[in-house]
């Protein structure tokens, strides 16, 4: 037996000014058969079908009003009554889409299976693939469903990249976006990949050193913000973490994510897992009389964990402050990476040699001769650390 419910001519107006039930009531649409708008108490109002699916009264919820305006919900019964003539079920079809929406991922619940599921078994690199993920894509696009992600979304994370002159580094995050999605493919995820015929960006080798001119800008910007009159307004992390790059020649995500279980003050050196390193190696560096200052003034505003903690979602500085700090400081040109770059250049310049530069910068060596020697050249590496400090304080004093 159907359920009587009034025959309403239903319009825009009709249905806002419908008054608040004091049970719930359904009002049946005049024009659309099998059409009606369910009124609760509350004032909540929800547009429903009402079929016959082999000799079988069925229901289904089509959405809300005003999300579903009245023209919506006409067209969605028209929509359905289609899928009848075809001998389909909407209810039916609407539950097997709900299940495949459910089942498909987003771009950051992929991610995580990506990295366990290929990169940590097949990629030594899989922690860098890991903090491209995390840092240049996921906060962009990775709340998007797989299957509804476009080549336009992909461009825009990569061009996001490449405003900043670092084409390099846009290639090698959109390596790992395409391999991931290739990925997705091979596991039946997707049909194709939205990455296809995305080009990679032109590489430009960069040789930026900065000059002595450059150092004392930037050691002057660098003091302790109202202290002196060259000082610029900057985060105390940040000016601290300029200084350590320069005086340690690490990589800009190795200092701003340093922990104080890595530091070993005692003997001025810090100790960097495997784990964060770039190359996965382990690695100790010397810290020289300049960057054992450094470190003490971080210490201040240390906490339990990070040298430089912040409120972002790591806990500590990311390597943005220092990249926006280099810009300001000099132009779009300069990177942190040049930082590294220049202290390498000085020490060579200093006197030592290749070997001794590259075991502080933390470079693999893959000839037969490094197979063999498992010198640590830890003597060496502090001697040029140290003259490194000893000829920048001279410089910038």
């Amino acid at each position: 037996m159907v359920p009587y419910m009034p025959t309403q001519k239903l319009t825009a107006t009709v249905i806002k000014n419908l008054p608040k039930p004091d049970k719930r009531t359904d009002y049946r649409d005049e024009a659309t058969r099998g059409l009606y708008l369910r009124v609760f108490p509350s004032g909540q109002k929800t547009w429903r079908l009402r079929y016959v699916f082999r000799q079988k009264e069925k229901y289904l919820k089509l959405g809300e009003w005003p999300t579903m305006s009245l023209a919506d919900a006409r067209r969605t019964v028209m929509d359905q009554r289609e899928l009848l003539a075809e001998g389909r079920d909407p209810d039916a079809e609407s539950q097997r889409i709900k299940v495949e929406r459910d089942r498909m991922p987003t771009v950051a619940e992929f991610a995580d299976e990506y990295i366990e599921r290929h990169a940590k078994p097949n990629k030594k690199s899989w922690r860098s693939d890991r903090r491209n993920l995390d840092v240049d894509v996921l906060p962009f696009i990775g709340k998007v469903a797989l299957d509804d992600l476009h080549r336009r979304d992909i461009v825009a994370v990569i061009d996001r990249i490449r405003d900043r002159g670092a084409d390099t580094h846009a290639n090698r995050v959109f390596a790992v976006v395409r391999k991931m999605l290739n990925f997705a493919v091979e596991r039946g995820v997707i049909d194709v990949s939205p990455a296809l015929q995305i080009k990679q960006s032109k590489e430009r080798r960069r040789d930026v050193v900065l000059s002595d001119g450059d150092l004392q800008l930037l050691w002057a910007a660098t003091e302790p913000y109202g202290e002196t009159e060259t000082a610029l307004p900057m985060h105390h992390n940040t000016r601290l973490i300029l200084r350590l790059l320069l005086t340690t020649a690490a990589r800009n995500a190795e200092v701003c994510g340093i922990r104080l279980d890595e530091l070993d003050l005692d003997r001025e050196r810090w100790v960097l897992p495997a784990r964060r390193s770039k190359n996965d190696q382990g690695h100790t560096i010397p810290l020289s009389n300049l960057a054992m200052k450094t470190i003490r003034a971080a210490l201040e505003t240390a906490d339990g964990t990070f040298l430089f903690p912040s409120n972002s979602k790591c806990g500590h500085v990311t390597i943005y402050a220092p990249i926006q700090a280099m810009q300001r400081l000099f132009d779009s040109a300069r990177k942190p990476h040049d930082l590294r770059r220049t202290a390498a250049s000085r020490m060579t310049e200093l006197g030592h040699g290749r070997l001794v530069v590259d075991k502080i910068l933390n470079h693999v060596d893959g000839s037969v001769g490094a197979v063999y020697d498992r010198y640590s050249y830890y003597e060496e590496k502090r001697a040029a650390l140290n003259d490194w400090s000893a000829a920048l304080a001279k410089l910038v004093s």
